[in-house]
């Protein structure tokens, strides 16, 4: 068994408010540092919960259940892509059952700490000062030949001398936010992203200074509004508003006042279908307006790019040789970016619309021809920060 006590340095949500002096950005040799802690070989995850009561806002079953709904969130975004990543070369993550278990036991790979009172002495001095994090992921170790992890997921106290606001120059961030399920979910979310071995992005969900930004009381409402992103597929349920995009009443077959429209769609074996509504006002009772269904193009092999990649190390007896195609890594979940093409039709259309779907993780496209020309008839990007700093209209 090879252990590997690490520090902040690894899997680190956020160093809130003061890092002055010398700090390090990137050029490191992970290694197996950014694994997932369990792979196929692990069926099974029995992990507890401790909480600091003196010093958490959120109630004990607000805990739980931030903490199941974080497990999940990251199963749903992996289930799409699991049979295509049963193939060799290329790994599933997130197949286990994980049941949570009371009262905490020291074999028990994960175990989730909320607020300072639950470090244990060699937590405490590895942290070094815990309030310097709204949360972050401990492997603390991994055996090289079976590929497994274990550690903790600790999220900050919000009350009392060691909360995350409570240091010099912190004043920015929200006090208390946990007895906001949602704000906590985030964190939980963020921090199993590493647990699964998703690393830091450039931008949203899983990038660095994403736990910072969620508790800035600037943008804090904006979280708490926003609904939760998909982060390797594209929205399927959103909202086109003036602040997140267009779209051309003459193809849609909508009246011109029309102020957002609204798709609520499925995803199945490639194939779309949205329901699509109309609403005068972002609040109002939305009118339906059609049907738009869209088969993906067998783009996804060459637009693909993966969200993590699971480095070999010798000694591991997981994957033989056929597994890995003969690499010593494997790719992971992938962000699916693709192309669909689809028709639209009202509900008391006669002849569908052709209309080609672009689809990202980050914003979605409909061209198609109006009038003759080829036409954006619909740019929809998700409510970002951008738009709360810069913002645009009444």
């Amino acid at each position: 068994m090879i252990r590997l006590f690490l520090a902040a340095m690894i899997f680190s949500s956020v160093a809130v408010a003061d890092r002055g002096g010398w700090v390090a950005s990137g050029g490191e040799l992970f290694r197996f540092g950014k694994n997932p802690w369990f792979l196929k070989n692990t069926t099974t995850v029995e992990y507890c919960v401790e909480i600091d009561r003196a010093t958490i806002s959120a109630s004990e079953s607000d805990v739980y259940a931030a903490v199941s709904d974080a497990i999940e969130y990251w199963k749903r975004e992996f289930d799409p892509q699991q049979a295509m990543l049963s193939k060799p070369g290329f790994v599933t993550v997130g197949t286990q059952t994980f049941t949570r278990v009371s009262p905490c036991r020291a074999d028990l790979a994960l175990t989730f700490k909320i607020g300072a009172g639950t470090l244990d002495v060699d937590e405490l001095k590895s942290l070094v000062e815990p309030s310097k994090y709204v949360g972050v992921s401990i492997r603390k170790e991994y055996d090289q030949v079976t590929m497994t992890g274990k550690g903790i997921v600790y999220i900050s106290s919000d009350r009392g001398p060691q909360a995350y606001n409570q240091r010099p120059n912190s004043g920015h961030l929200y006090p208390e936010a946990w007895k906001e399920k949602k704000l906590l979910t985030y964190a939980l979310i963020h921090e199993m992203g590493h647990v699964f071995g998703i690393p830091h992005t450039g931008v949203g969900l899983m990038s660095e200074v994403f736990l910072e930004q969620l508790l800035h009381k600037k943008f804090v409402q904006f979280y708490l509004d926003k609904a939760l992103d998909n982060f390797l597929s594209p929205p399927m349920n959103f909202d086109v508003c003036m602040l997140s995009g267009s779209f051309n009443t003459t193809f849609f077959q909508i009246p011109n006042d029309t102020a957002c429209l609204r798709f609520e769609g499925v995803m199945t074996a490639g194939n779309i279908e949205w329901k699509l509504s109309t609403l005068k006002t972002p609040k109002d009772t939305p009118v339906p307006a059609g049907t738009l269904k869209a088969s993906m193009m067998m783009q996804f092999a060459v637009s693909a790019k993966p969200a993590l990649i699971v480095q070999l190390p010798s000694e591991q007896t997981v994957f033989s040789l056929m597994n890995r195609n003969m690499n010593t890594f494997l790719i992971g979940p992938m962000f699916s970016d693709s192309t669909a093409q689809g028709v639209f039709q009202t509900p008391v259309s006669t002849r569908p619309n052709a209309v080609q779907v672009e689809l990202r993780t980050d914003s979605i496209l409909m061209t198609a021809v109006v009038s003759g020309k080829l036409t954006p008839v619909l740019v929809y990007s998700p409510p970002s920060l951008l738009n709360k700093i810069f913002p645009i209209g009444p």
